[in-house]
């Protein structure tokens, strides 16, 4: 808690201390009992006042913040595409080891297709010579 909190629970404690040995000095009398109700009716009425304040400031800060169900909504969302890429996501090895195999196999095609297509401009030219 802040220095300013408790600087004013420690004064609402001294003044209801006070107000309470007020209200039983008034009753031994048997004078100002009356006065003595008023103003511990008055601090009931100042405790009440700052509670309400402090209150309003909370909500204010509450709906400054998102609920519980649009967290819980925000992380089914979330979850719901981890499990769509779950399957997906590779390792860095994994992925390094894709990544060749698959350049293996496109070079491999490329290669196949360059020795294809000599071997049927040789056989082009080799008919069109006869």
């Amino acid at each position: 808690m802040s220095e300013d909190t408790d600087t004013v629970k420690q004064e609402y404690i001294k003044e209801k201390e006070d107000l309470i040995c007020n209200y039983y000095k008034a009753l031994e009398k048997n004078s100002g009992i009356d006065c003595a109700k008023k103003a511990i009716i008055d601090f009931r009425k100042k405790l009440l006042n700052h509670t309400s304040n402090k209150a309003g400031e909370i909500n204010k800060l509450k709906d400054n913040y998102i609920s519980n169900t649009e967290f819980t909504d925000d992380l089914k969302k979330k979850n719901k595409e981890f499990k769509k890429v779950a399957g997906k996501v590779l390792s860095g090895t994994q992925l390094k080891q894709d990544v060749y195999e698959e350049n293996t196999n496109l070079t491999i095609h490329l290669l196949y297709y360059i020795l294809g297509m000599g071997f049927m401009g040789y056989y082009i030219i080799k008919l069109l010579k006869k």
